[in-house]
């Protein structure tokens, strides 16, 4: 699962750090806020998308494609019937809402394919501490809004926050990380 923690825990991060802070995002890129809630919308996306990077990967290797072209057809099919629906009564909210509902169904079906035809391990203790961590960094994050930090203050206390529940959970094994180090040719002396 240490690629997965690699993804996945900055992947919460940015997703949680768009939704929070879009609107200074968009002001600093677009000079506009307009458009700020819908980024972080889609945003939240992302971490499925990155579900989707990993597992994804590990299905085609194994050359499930059948399964993935009926997860596919079924996550098309899903998203069409709510864009119709939620488009005209949301706008472009509601195909933010229908895309990023698409990705993050997308990763958590390709991680349950993952269980059933890779056979991956499931190790439930990793996802209650990686689920935990997610529910302290989403509680911080209603926290930092609250009490109206700004965007700099507030990404850098999310960020520490997501290094400290990381290392506390032992989601990503730095001592591991420390001899793959060795292992390639870059960083070899």
């Amino acid at each position: 699962y240490l690629a997965y923690s690699l993804i996945i825990i900055p992947a919460i991060v940015v997703a949680l750090l768009a939704f929070l802070y879009g609107d200074q995002a968009m002001i600093l890129l677009y000079h506009s806020a307009g458009s700020a809630r819908i980024f972080g919308v889609l945003m939240l996306g992302f971490i499925g998308f990155s579900t989707t990077y990993i597992f994804g990967t590990l299905l085609t290797a194994q050359g499930s494609m059948k399964a993935l072209n009926i997860m596919a057809v079924s996550a098309l099919t899903v998203n069409v019937t709510m864009n119709l629906i939620l488009i005209p009564r949301y706008g472009v909210l509601g195909a933010a809402i229908s895309s990023a509902a698409t990705q993050l169904s997308t990763g958590l079906a390709q991680l349950i394919l993952s269980f059933r035809i890779v056979k991956i391990k499931f190790d439930r203790l990793y996802f209650i501490k990686l689920t935990l961590l997610a529910l302290m960094l989403i509680i911080s994050a209603v926290f930092l809004k609250r009490f109206n930090t700004g965007w700099l203050k507030g990404s850098a206390v999310l960020c520490f926050a997501a290094f400290i529940a990381t290392v506390v959970f032992d989601l990503v094994p730095f001592r591991k990380l420390r001899s793959l180090q060795s292992d390639i040719p870059l960083f070899k002396k």
